[in-house]
């Protein structure tokens, strides 16, 4: 019996900088949301990015986000700023804004 191996293409990636990453890319635009826009037409819906050590993989378009937000098909798993780490216990649960905010913070400087 043989076993039959599926190869995945690569998820793109533009070319970064040592240490920086894309940090440029996505700083090369208006907002930070016309720059991710940019560059999902550039190079699809789903594309990588690393800005300084972290690597991010970027979801566009409604119908994709909303595939991977389906609990039964993903299992989904929070880091210490989405559970509430950085914030304290009366802070509002707006998922969108805990993650909008370090990332504008970032691009600002």
């Amino acid at each position: 019996m043989t076993t039959q191996r599926t190869t995945y293409e690569p998820i793109p990636q533009p070319p970064g900088y040592p240490v920086l990453g894309n940090l440029f890319d996505v700083r090369g635009a208006d907002t930070p949301i016309q720059a991710l826009m940019k560059l999902a037409r550039q190079y699809g819906p789903i594309f990588r990015l690393r800005v300084g050590p972290r690597n991010l993989v970027v979801v566009s378009g409604f119908d994709l986000a909303n595939e991977i937000c389906d609990d039964e098909r993903f299992d989904k798993m929070l880091g210490a700023g989405l559970i509430g780490g950085h914030n304290p216990p009366h802070a509002r649960h707006d998922w969108s804004l805990r993650i909008r905010l370090p990332v504008q913070l970032l691009l600002s400087r």
